[in-house]
């Protein structure tokens, strides 16, 4: 999938997870960027190659931001999760430590 970002934004960090055990290979694309008026979190997820939920965050600065992108792959990833759906990462771009 790919990201299209207004001319006033830039893609800070990126997370692709697949859930490839999943009868219908899920994903979820997660992404942290720098807006304009402050951060951005959005997540885009479904399967079949199709689109089901799409969501942003909005913060005023990048803590706070940073560290929902963090938990948000942090609670996908766990492999002790409750839910049986268990994603891997795929593909990222870590421009921020």
């Amino acid at each position: 999938m790919i990201l299209l970002l207004p001319p006033q934004t830039t893609l800070l960090k990126t997370a692709h997870l697949l859930a490839s055990d999943s009868p219908r290979q899920a994903f979820y694309l997660l992404w942290l960027e720098k807006t304009g008026q402050g951060f951005r979190v959005g997540k885009v997820s479904g399967a079949g190659g199709r689109v089901w939920h799409r969501q942003t965050w909005e913060f005023a600065t990048l803590a706070p931001a940073a560290a929902l992108f963090l938990k948000r792959r942090r609670q996908k990833t766990n492999p002790a999760r409750r839910s049986q759906r268990r994603y891997r990462v795929q593909g990222r771009l870590p421009l921020l430590a």
